[in-house]
């Protein structure tokens, strides 16, 4: 950056907090409407005066919580600085989030995984796929199957916006992608890899397969996604399942679902513009076709299929195991700890299992899922 666009940069900061003087100010910050904050917190609670707290100092920094969380306009000026540090440094204040070229928002394990920065040692994949061959060898006797999904990676799909800091610090090396993939295949486990899919349609498709301000595929994508795992499902078990279908797509440059989830989190004054996404009128095929229950074990990447039925209307009602700790079910209203059920019952009850899971999350795969099933068939 030459001297020039620095010299703009603090000039505009400046007028920014000059403007911030004048008697208008809550004119200005209307914009926000005072609306909470989005992501994880807890408002600090008021404490009340007791002798005990005074002299062990509790009562103080409670006080001083309370205050700083309490006082007028707080998450409006929360706003501002972040909308300040966006819009004249190219800086996100939220936890992980990098301001790539052009605004690319992208969060940085993805980054970490892009470049190998996160590789796990190749005995321990070997390891890990060997139980998981084990596993499929155990499940196909009982006329089951297991498939792994690789979900695509925002950073792979678009490098082109990564931030030269990270290109010039960290070359291309070997990657747990490479790694697992090139195992997978050799032990002969079912594999769909979305992650090279997407970056082979990428200059194909008609519609935005990854949204600039979100960490996920785009609405589109996971029903492009959506549509290739059902169809490898009936051939992989020779069943006819329902499937999705849309003949109308809704396109519009508000984003919806998961599709702007980073800059939410950014907690800006207003929200950025983007390119125009594609949101599907999907609709499901269900005369004369056979359900199966399939169980998902997965990360944020099965969300979206989830939230729009896939698992109702396609899994017949079958189980997702998000990141192997917490099951949901469209059949039971309240979420049901992984750790209070039998493992072994659910598991079976079950035609097929897939394990989802996204890049970053590679080099725990499966979350405990591999290790305790395999403990359970193979004591």
């Amino acid at each position: 950056m030459n001297i020039n666009k620095i010299y703009i940069k603090k000039t505009l900061f400046l007028l920014f907090l000059a403007m911030l003087s004048l008697p208008m100010v809550q004119i200005f910050f209307s914009f926000s409407k005072g609306k909470n904050l989005n992501g994880y917190y807890v408002k600090a609670l008021d404490d009340s005066i007791s002798i005990k707290g005074w002299w062990k100092g509790t009562y103080q920094l409670n006080k001083e919580k309370f205050v700083a969380d309490s006082f007028g306009f707080r998450n409006d000026l929360i706003r501002v600085n972040n909308q300040i540090y966006f819009s004249l440094f190219n800086t996100a204040r939220a936890n992980t989030v990098i301001v790539g070229k052009e605004n690319y928002l992208y969060e940085e394990p993805y980054i970490n995984a892009y470049f190998g920065l996160d590789l796990k040692k190749e005995e321990k994949i070997i390891e890990k796929i060997y139980k998981l061959k084990k596993i499929q060898d155990t499940l196909r006797k009982l006329n089951k199957d297991i498939l792994i999904v690789l979900a695509p990676s925002k950073a792979s799909f678009f490098p082109e916006y990564i931030p030269d800091k990270y290109i010039k610090n960290n070359p291309l090396k070997t990657t747990n992608h490479t790694l697992y993939k090139k195992h997978l295949i050799e032990a002969g486990i079912n594999l769909i890899d979305f992650d090279n899919y997407f970056k082979a349609i990428k200059n194909k498709s008609s519609y935005p397969l990854f949204p600039q301000y979100g960490t996920h595929y785009s609405m589109y994508g996971a029903c492009l996604a959506a549509d290739s795992i059902i169809h490898y499902l009936e051939k992989m078990r020779n069943v006819n399942l329902p499937y999705l279908y849309w003949n109308e797509i809704d396109s519009s440059k508000i984003c919806r679902y998961q599709d702007d989830d980073i800059s939410i989190a950014l907690n800006l004054l207003y929200k950025p513009k983007t390119y125009t996404m594609a949101y599907p009128k999907y609709k499901f095929r269900t005369e004369g076709k056979q359900k199966r229950k399939i169980l998902v074990v997965g990360d944020s990447f099965y969300d979206l299929m989830f939230e729009i039925g896939v698992s109702k209307n396609v899994f017949d009602n079958g189980e997702f195991w998000y990141y192997n700790k917490l099951i949901f079910s469209e059949t039971e209203k309240e979420k049901i700890y992984l750790k209070t059920v039998n493992i072994k019952e659910h598991l079976e009850s079950h035609d097929t299992v897939i394990i989802l899971t996204s890049l970053p999350n590679m080099p725990s795969m499966g979350w405990g899922f591999v290790e305790k099933v395999y403990s359970i068939y193979y004591k």
